[in-house]
């Protein structure tokens, strides 16, 4: 975004931090493999498939999503449907660097459809050893407009919640 000036005005972004009671190559093996991503990465309600993961600089994923059990919560599926979200959607993204053991970062791409317009989130992750834990700090671009990035940070802290349970089993 411009300012009147010329001048690029940066984009917002929010952070998300926690330590995860793992040792760090289990904490990057959640992040980078098929098994690890599909067992936590999913919002509650919602199934994800990894159709495509390349993790290297450059390479792309593509993540499935789909609504999983409409019979059991019809209140979410009205709020998908109000809201204009489909109830299946894919994510796509690209891998900006792959520093293993230690960080990731890549670019997002969303077009949930009419009546939002597709567009691209950064996110940047770093998993820090301390101790018997690791320090996770998810650093990622607002989205386009306030409300949606209020529940796409709920949305983050529920996923790393998710982690932290999956890395426990």
């Amino acid at each position: 975004m411009e300012s009147s000036a010329g001048a690029v005005s940066p984009r917002l972004r929010h952070a998300v931090a926690r330590d995860l009671p793992a040792q760090i190559g289990d904490v990057w093996a959640m992040w980078t493999t098929k098994a690890g991503i599909e067992s936590w990465w999913n919002p509650e309600h919602l199934r994800t498939t990894v159709r495509n993961l390349d993790v290297r600089p450059g390479g792309e994923f593509e993540i499935a999503i789909r609504y999983g059990s409409t019979a059991t919560q019809p209140a979410m599926v009205q709020a998908f449907e109000s809201a204009g979200v489909p109830l299946n959607f894919v994510i796509r993204g690209r891998f900006s660097e792959v520093v293993p053991p230690t960080q990731i970062s890549f670019h997002q791409y969303f077009d949930l459809g009419p009546p939002s317009d597709p567009y691209d989130i950064f996110t940047r992750v770093e998993f820090r050893p301390i101790g018997d834990a690791v320090r996770l700090v998810l650093t990622a671009d607002a989205v386009p407009s306030a409300h949606w990035t209020t529940l796409a940070l709920a949305g983050l802290n529920g996923q790393v919640d998710r982690l932290v349970a999956a890395l426990r089993r």
